[in-house]
């Protein structure tokens, strides 16, 4: 007689299973934020040696004059996640905060002469690339002016989305 197999499952051994609390990971982002302002803060005045340095070189094209509120924006953000357990910085205050880096760079690069514009991003001068890339787009599908309405809207946009209030 043949035997008969058995769908037994053998019992296999026990995830490592790693959970934090709510409140406890938001004081981790807090940490992580605040850390983070600290470093780009001493980056920007050379006190962190080589990383600090390519820190810097790699932040500076992208945000341009920008870069120097960086730090303050990632101060901001760390302060207000550890003190105020209401604020959520979900999807939508990240991308206000988007809008609004996106809107002033913009603003910033819009003074910049057309001949030099990419040559001034490269740089790291005017609005960086971003500002680059938001001032180009805007006034050459919609002009100067139109651009300036667009930047303007997004900048609104921005304070609404980051601030979640109504005007």
């Amino acid at each position: 007689m043949a035997k008969r197999r058995t769908n037994r499952r053998r019992k296999s051994a026990p995830i490592l299973n790693f959970e934090v609390e709510s409140h406890i990971m938001r004081e981790i982002w807090a940490v992580a934020y605040l850390a983070l302002a600290a470093l780009t803060w001493l980056s920007l005045n050379q006190q962190l040696g080589i990383l600090g340095d390519l820190w810097v070189s790699g932040l500076r094209p992208v945000f341009g004059v920008g870069l120097e509120a960086v730090p303050i924006a990632l101060l901001f953000m760390g302060a207000s996640v550890f003190f105020s357990k209401k604020i959520s910085w979900g999807l939508a205050r990240m991308t206000g905060i988007f809008c609004l880096a996106v809107s002033i760079l913009g603003f910033i690069h819009m003074s910049v002469p057309e001949a030099e514009l990419l040559e001034t991003a490269q740089r790291g001068e005017g609005g960086g690339y971003i500002g680059f890339v938001a001032s180009f787009i805007f006034s050459s599908a919609f002009g100067s002016v139109g651009g300036y309405v667009l930047l303007m809207a997004t900048f609104l946009i921005g304070i609404l989305l980051t601030l979640q209030v109504s005007l």
